[in-house]
């Protein structure tokens, strides 16, 4: 029954959101486009790819907000890493409910550099692991006029690792996670959401706070709390320019598995730095970004960062902050969603990354 308990979690969940699927329906004129890519990430170098959005109001929806959206996504890189993902943003019964999630699959290689605030900064090993995700957040709205919605997040990721370096940390050193597991966790989630775009805003903020707990009993592998706060403003200071800011942080504490505890570094949480670069129990990061859009199609940005790990929060030092800078360019993909195609270059501390790819990052 145990074992059992995740997948009646995860269809409890769907149960109350596809009952507002049910009874409402999709408008009869839905957007899809789709696209080849061709993107550049430190952790993946070139890979290619094709990506579908569809696009779509419900029939009672009376908002003319940013529409629901599902994404298909399936890449390869040259690095023999292999990413399919789907993931949605469903928007029901005249925004009453909210639904948004992923699924994924990814084989793929990353590089560890040890956890906390290593000082010898030359050292990394890589692993390989394979992994299955899915991400699962059945939200409804507290009243007609709030902006404020609550409700559950269900997470599950099977990992297996496939390859790791003999000589290395992770084969050779008790590392929670390092040979792989199940990740099943349940929890509580609340949004508060007055963005005027999804994939390109222009005003208004996106706050998500939400804590949650693995261990057998959810089907997972380790026991562990989560907690975690992601907080984004923007605002249009002139015609054509938006200042974006970000906050995330997270507080862990358990027996976690280190891919899945707080990180800086990637192509959205701290650019500029390896995904990874620093992981820990306790993560946070301030990102400041200006955005001007100097051509109808064509836009820059200027971006900021400032970020730090520790295995708890009475071991915070600001004397162990991160810094990160750099800028890119914008080519408007969609102009009536406001997709946008991203090459972005960021200097950290010993350390340059280029990031080529779709959407904003944050």
């Amino acid at each position: 029954m145990l074992k059992q308990l995740p997948l009646i979690l995860l269809l409890g969940l769907f149960v109350k959101s596809f009952n507002g699927i049910a009874q409402d329906s999709l408008h009869k004129h839905p957007t899809l486009k789709g696209l080849p890519v061709l993107f550049y990430l430190p952790e993946t170098r070139i890979g290619a790819g094709g990506v579908g959005i569809l696009t779509f109001h419900m029939k009672k929806d009376t908002s003319a907000k940013f529409p629901s959206s599902i994404t298909l996504g399936a890449a390869y890189t040259i690095n023999k890493q292999v990413l399919l993902f789907l993931p949605y943003n469903l928007y029901l019964q005249n925004r009453k409910h909210w639904l948004y999630g992923e699924f994924g699959y990814y084989k793929y290689i990353y590089n560890f550099y040890g956890v906390g605030n290593p000082v010898v900064y030359k050292y990394y090993e890589s692993y390989s692991a394979n992994f299955a995700r899915i991400r699962v957040s059945a939200l409804t709205r507290l009243s007609k006029s709030s902006f404020i919605y609550t409700g559950l997040k269900y997470a599950y990721d099977q990992i297996k690792i496939t390859q790791l370096d003999s000589t290395g940390l992770l084969y050779n050193k008790a590392i929670d996670g390092n040979r792989g597991g199940t990740v099943s966790g349940l929890g509580w989630v609340s949004n508060y959401d007055t963005r005027n775009n999804f994939f390109y805003p222009t005003k208004g903020q996106m706050i998500e706070f939400f804590v949650y707990g693995e261990k057998k009993s959810t089907g997972s592998s380790f026991k562990y709390a989560r907690v975690t706060l992601d907080a984004s403003a923007f605002k249009q200071i002139a015609k054509n320019h938006v200042m974006a800011f970000n906050f995330y942080g997270v507080y862990l504490n358990g027996n976690v598995p280190f891919t899945h505890l707080g990180q800086l570094g990637g192509e959205s949480k701290m650019r500029g730095y390896y995904e990874g670069r620093y992981r820990d129990k306790v993560a946070l990061t301030w990102q400041t970004e200006w955005r001007y859009k100097f051509l109808p199609r064509f836009g820059m940005n200027v971006f900021a960062s400032t970020g730090i790990v520790a295995p708890n929060v009475n071991a915070l030092m600001l004397t162990r902050l991160r810094y990160a800078a750099g800028g890119g360019l914008r080519f408007v993909l969609n102009e009536k969603q406001g997709v946008n195609l991203r090459a972005d270059i960021a200097f950290g501390h010993q350390s340059t990354c280029v990031y080529f790819t779709l959407g904003e990052a944050f």
